[in-house]
């Protein structure tokens, strides 16, 4: 009995998600928030995101919303320089000036960037996503 009654005084501890490829289902079972490299991308979409599921409590039109963001969730989880290819897509498809890769990531190659946005669909993503 006394375990059940301290467990009772313990405060509540929130949970993020790290892992963009969780992240619907993180959300469904009690995540309060993520750490994303999507949300830098796709911020509109990941805020509309996080509005159905916590604050609307919408989980069918959470999904729908995770449907739409989940290229650029695949992208980053799949290819293996994601930080490079965010930073790309940053500066030639979204246009921030977001300078060059320091040490001791490097730039990625032409096929690649090439590649990345592909696979992101983002250029088609990102007409959509004005804040």
């Amino acid at each position: 009995m006394l375990f059940l009654k301290q467990n009772r005084q313990k405060k509540k501890k929130n949970v993020l998600c790290g892992c963009d490829y969780l992240l619907y289902q993180a959300y469904a079972t009690g995540a309060v928030g993520w750490i994303s490299m999507t949300a830098n991308i796709l911020p509109k979409l990941s805020a509309d995101f996080h509005n159905a599921m916590i604050i609307e409590k919408d989980y069918q039109k959470g999904l729908e919303i995770y449907k739409k963001l989940y290229p650029v969730v695949n992208m980053t989880e799949r290819y293996p320089a994601p930080t490079q290819a965010v930073k790309h897509i940053l500066t030639e498809v979204i246009g921030f000036d977001e300078g060059i890769c320091r040490r001791p990531r490097r730039e990625i190659s032409a096929e690649d960037k090439a590649m990345v946005v592909e696979w992101s669909q983002i250029k088609e993503l990102a007409k959509t996503n004005k804040m």
